[in-house]
């Protein structure tokens, strides 16, 4: 036995080197091999598809043909993306005015929000559900949350009462009134002014409805977005 592994393993040496298992059958027993699956898992009620996907993991990485399996990025032949992640993040914490230093307990209820929706950010998603975002915000934290949604590419469905946060971000509304919905292409303001022309949540729906009848073009504006609420909308982007 090398002096060197009796060294490291101390006075733990004996009892790890030296230990009978009582418990396990040495039939349970496989020693790793490029054949690992076709000996050893084809043997369990795995159907076949599963038995292909796994000896595909065995067989992709610097560990193929061993019979060992690592799920590490770096092992599988995928490009490790720390330094990419490092900086979303920094870009992520530059442009929401975040303070990296700052335990987030003791943050505000409004810097608290702003790094909630970094955290969501961060992994880049296509799509960005969000309730309230502006609810109790400052007029600081309100602004950096509207200039991100705004310059954000992800898609926004966003439920709120904000007008400011409907017209800055918003490019089409979905308006409820006593249980039906339609959509408006457009901000709040746009909104408003068309409701002052006549615009109901009725007369939209029965455009629509002749619209597929007709085979016509869909009024309104060329913009694209999403909005809910009844006088006041609830909202979100598109």
């Amino acid at each position: 036995m090398s002096k060197e592994i009796l060294d490291l393993l101390g006075d733990k040496a004996a009892y790890l080197l030296e230990h009978e298992c009582k418990t396990v059958s040495k039939d349970l027993l496989h020693l790793p091999g490029p054949d690992f699956v076709d000996r050893v898992l084809s043997l369990s009620d795995r159907n076949n598809r599963v038995l292909g996907n796994l000896q595909r993991l065995f067989s992709t990485g610097r560990l193929a043909g061993t019979g060992y399996m690592s799920i590490l990025p770096v092992d599988q032949g995928i490009e490790h993306s720390a330094g990419a992640s490092d900086y979303r993040v920094d870009a992520i914490i530059s442009r929401l005015g975040l303070d990296a230093g700052t335990r987030f307990e003791e943050l505000s209820s409004g810097m608290k929000r702003r790094v909630l929706l970094g955290k969501a950010l961060v992994g880049e998603p296509d799509m960005l559900l969000l309730d309230e975002p502006t609810n109790h915000l400052d007029i600081p934290a309100r602004e950096a949350i509207e200039a991100f949604m705004a310059g954000s590419p992800a898609t926004l469905l966003v439920v709120s009462h904000d007008r400011r946060l409907l017209d800055t971000v918003c490019d089409r509304l979905w308006v409820v009134d006593d249980g039906q919905a339609a959509a408006f292409d457009g901000g709040y303001k746009a909104w408003r002014v068309a409701v002052a022309a006549g615009w109901t949540v009725a007369s939209a729906i029965e455009a629509d409805a002749l619209r597929l009848r007709t085979g016509g073009p869909r009024g309104g504006t060329t913009k694209a977005g999403v909005a809910a609420g009844a006088s006041v909308p609830s909202a979100g982007r598109a």
